[in-house]
C-alpha cells in the first residue's frame, strides 16, 4: 500500500481489513519518510511501515516531479504511488505480492488464484484510452484485453513484473523504467491521468502468459467518505448489506480529518504527528 499521513484513517480500516480476510503475512505501507514514525506507531504490529524511496532507489524524483508533463508538480504524487506498487517487485523475496489501494477496504473473504492455480484478475467497467495508449508507446505493442482491470486491487508474480520493467529499459536504453516512463508521458497527446499499473501489468501479462490468468467479475463500490472525522460507518455498513466483496472510500481534501492530517504533515514533530493519529482515527 502507498499513502500519506492524510490517508490514515482509512488506511488502518483498510489493512485491518486485509489482515482479517486476505493476508496473514506480511503487509507493507510505503509512505513518505516524514510520515513513517507516526504512521507505524498508529499501525503498531498490523504492518510493516517503510520510506518510500527505499522502493525508487535509482529514480531520479526531482526529474520527474519537474517533467513538462500535464497537471505537474501537483499529479506528481497520482503517478509516483503507482511507480511504488510497481517497484515493490525489486524489493521483495516473494514470489508474488499483492497491490492493494489505501483507500480501499476488504468486506469479506477475497481468494486470487482459481482451482487451476491461475491467478484471478478482477474486471472493472472503468475504460480510459490514454492508459492504453501509453502501453503502446511503453511495450511497443497493442493491448490485447478489451476490459478493464482496475479494480483497486490486483495479484502480481514478481518476475514478470520485474521482466516488465526490464523490457522498457532496454526498449528505451535507459538504466531505470521510470525514465522511459517520463518520455512517454511528457509526449502524449492526452492530458489527464495518462497512466495505470494494473491496466500495464494485467495487459503485460496477459499478451506473454494467455493460460495463466483467469478473469472474474466481483461487486464492489467507490463511494465518497461522507464522515466528516474518520471513516464512514455508514457507508461501510451499506456495502455490506449489499454484500460488496470491498469499498472504495474516497476522502476529499474537505473533509475534516483529512484536511486536519494534511495540515500536520507540514509539522517535523513526531510527537504531534503520533498525537494527530490518535485524534484522527
Amino acid at each position: 500500500m502507498a499513502c500519506r499521513l492524510r490517508d490514515y484513517p482509512v488506511l488502518r480500516r483498510a489493512v485491518e481489513g486485509c489482515r482479517q480476510f486476505i493476508s496473514s503475512g506480511r503487509i507493507t505501507v510505503a509512505c513518505p519518510s516524514q510520515d513513517v514514525n507516526p504512521i507505524r506507531f498508529g499501525l503498531r504490529d498490523l504492518a510493516t511501515v517503510i520510506p518510500e524511496f527505499n522502493l525508487t532507489p535509482k529514480m531520479d524524483i526531482e526529474k520527474f516531479r519537474s517533467a513538462n508533463i500535464p497537471f505537474f508538480p501537483k499529479a506528481f504524487g497520482w503517478y509516483y504511488q503507482q511507480i511504488l506498487k510497481m517497484n515493490y517487485a525489486r524489493a521483495t523475496s516473494s514470489s508474488h505480492y499483492l497491490v492493494w489501494d489505501a483507500d480501499t477496504i476488504p468486506l469479506r473473504t477475497l481468494s486470487f488464484f482459481d482451482n487451476d492455480g491461475r491467478v484471478l484478475f478482477t474486471s472493472a467497467n472503468e475504460y480510459h484510452q490514454p492508459y492504453f495508449h501509453t502501453y503502446e508507446q511503453l511495450l511497443g505493442q497493442k493491448p490485447l484485453q478489451a476490459s478493464s482491470f482496475i479494480s483497486q486491487h490486483m495479484l502480481v508474480e514478481k518476475l514478470v513484473m520485474q521482466q516488465l520493467m526490464i523490457e522498457i529499459e532496454s526498449r528505451f536504453k535507459v538504466a531505470d523504467w521510470t525514465e522511459g516512463l517520463f518520455q512517454v508521458l511528457s509526449q502524449s497527446p492526452y492530458r489527464e491521468n495518462l497512466f495505470s499499473e494494473y491496466e500495464t501489468y494485467a495487459n503485460y501479462f496477459s499478451l506473454r502468459l494467455p493460460h495463466r490468468f483467469a478473469v472474474r467479475s466481483l461487486q464492489w463500490s467507490r463511494e465518497d467518505n461522507t464522515s466528516t472525522w474518520g471513516v464512514s460507518l455508514h457507508r461501510l455498513d451499506q456495502a455490506r448489506l449489499a454484500d460488496d466483496a470491498f469499498i472504495a472510500l474516497e476522502s476529499k481534501n474537505t473533509l475534516l480529518s483529512r484536511a486536519f492530517l494534511k495540515a500536520i504533515e507540514r509539522c517535523n514533530s513526531n510527537f504531534f504527528k503520533c498525537l494527530a493519529i490518535l485524534i484522527a482515527r
